[in-house]
């Protein structure tokens, strides 16, 4: 069994991943992606109700032990225009970035 987290990562030193929707089914994780983005774009509100921009949005499978199985950023799902992809991107994650490259 795995889950599926949508999460906004957080800018600073250590990443911090805060999970906005958990479920077990893929596609309703990716459809509260998008109304989030859609809603709140980039930005999350701390405890003392600031809003603060994020790194990235993510989907982070996991397994129900807690183990990451794999993280996929919003860019891989959706393209600049907020359109769905019609080929999911195979992401490669480097530790300056993400690397995209179309799914064969």
């Amino acid at each position: 069994m795995t889950e599926y987290q949508f999460c906004t990562v957080w800018y600073g030193s250590q990443r911090r991943y805060v999970p906005h929707f958990i479920s077990e089914d893929r596609e309703a994780a990716i459809k509260a992606m998008r109304y989030y983005c859609k809603k709140n774009g980039f930005t999350d509100t701390d405890a003392k109700g600031r809003n603060n921009t994020v790194e990235d949005l993510v989907i982070r499978e996991m397994t129900l032990t807690g183990k990451e199985v794999s993280r996929l950023p919003y860019f891989a799902f959706f393209d600049s225009f907020d359109r769905r992809r019609t080929q999911e991107l195979k992401v490669k994650q480097h530790e300056k970035g993400y690397w995209y490259e179309v799914k064969e």
